[in-house]
């Protein structure tokens, strides 16, 4: 009988491969704090915190980005 994966095992691992995953902690209610002011941007947090990296890295003519544009 074939093996079979379920679609989230296959994007997971597609993820794994493609994507670097970044964690840091923040104090109390750093995540919230984090959370609002992407949300008042229209934006997840991810690409919240994307942008914000990305438009630093322009400001301070480090343009090599393209590896954070994904």
């Amino acid at each position: 009988m074939r093996k079979t994966t379920t679609s989230c095992e296959v994007k997971d691992r597609w993820n794994r491969n493609h994507y670097d995953k970044i964690t840091f902690r923040t104090g109390k209610g750093g995540a919230q704090a984090i959370k609002a002011m992407a949300e008042w941007h229209g934006l997840s947090m991810a690409e919240y915190l994307r942008h914000l990296v990305i438009a630093d890295a322009q400001q301070s003519e480090k343009n090599e980005i393209s590896a954070i544009l994904g």
